[in-house]
């Protein structure tokens, strides 16, 4: 997994989510964006596992087209996190919304504008996240041996 400050909404410190906002920076992927087949990018938020007082966080990517004249058109929501609780959010450091991109719903142009809209559940006194996309993913599956030999 490589970070990269570039390609962060917040970060790569973790910044404090206390009350419904959009993540500090939006990213601006180009006009001409074209991620390849079957590599796609990957979103990692992490969580400070320090959140407290408030009740969970939904955590929405939204997009938009160019406006026309370099600017950010209608943001449009590609892809919404379920409530994400505070139990959740303290118990588990990362991939809290493990989505692919650059799909983006039927019947919408490809965004050239990206960023994240936290939607808080009452009002948290601590707390805070880290969100970047990545081009590779960084967990991995374990699964038990398929094959069990004697004596090895």
């Amino acid at each position: 997994m490589i970070l990269d400050r570039s390609m962060s909404f917040d970060g790569p410190n973790f910044v404090p989510v206390t009350t419904t906002r959009d993540s500090t920076d939006v990213l601006d992927v180009g006009s001409n964006r074209d991620a390849g087949s079957g590599g796609g990018l990957y979103l990692l938020i992490l969580s400070n596992r320090a959140f407290a007082g408030g009740t969970s966080v939904t955590i929405a990517m939204q997009g938009a087209p160019d406006n026309g004249s370099g600017g950010e058109g209608t943001y449009v929501t590609y892809a919404q996190s379920p409530a994400i609780t505070t139990a959740n959010l303290n118990a588990v450091p990362g991939m809290l919304f493990p989505i692919n991109l650059p799909r983006q719903p039927f019947g919408t142009v490809i965004p050239r504008f990206l960023k994240l809209v936290y939607t808080v559940v009452g009002t948290f006194t601590a707390g805070a996240l880290a969100a970047s996309l990545l081009r590779n993913r960084d967990d991995a599956a374990n699964y038990p041996g398929a094959v069990v030999m004697a004596g090895v």
